[in-house]
């Protein structure tokens, strides 16, 4: 699995990308990741894109674990996760139930179009993040 990080300056989108196989040790590092660049970066809202996951080894209760967990994003920030699959789209609604009470503004979608639709951006010019950058105004 490889997990990317982008920012849209204008809007203040963080898109995070996941591609490859899912596994939990995977997401559990780019979970921790996201949250280390949302501190820094101090995003509105956040997009997951896992249109390119092409395999998935997650247990339940990593998802468990992860939705009870303090979101990285605090209400009103939009968070969206994008799932074009119908096992990605079914898992991501699970995360979505199990998280409601500390995720009320978490969006399951099927494209990038309808989260950015959400986000109110039609063309989003996203930068690669780089670890060792300020991104704090």
């Amino acid at each position: 699995m490889d997990c990317s990080f982008e920012l849209d300056l204008a809007s203040m989108i963080l898109r995070v990308t996941i591609t490859g196989t899912l596994t939990d040790a995977e997401l559990n590092e780019c979970y921790e990741t996201t949250r280390q660049y949302a501190s820094r970066t101090n995003p509105r809202s956040a997009v997951l894109d896992l249109t390119h996951v092409t395999k998935v080894e997650l247990a339940t209760e990593t998802l468990e674990r992860i939705a009870e967990s303090p979101p990285i994003l605090q209400d009103p920030a939009l968070r969206i996760i994008v799932a074009d699959s119908d096992y990605l789209y079914g898992l991501a609604r699970m995360f979505q139930t199990l998280g409601e009470k500390t995720r009320q503004a978490l969006h399951v979608v099927r494209t990038l179009d309808n989260a950015y639709a959400l986000v109110g951006v039609k063309s989003p010019q996203f930068e690669p993040l780089s670890a060792d950058l300020d991104y704090s105004a």
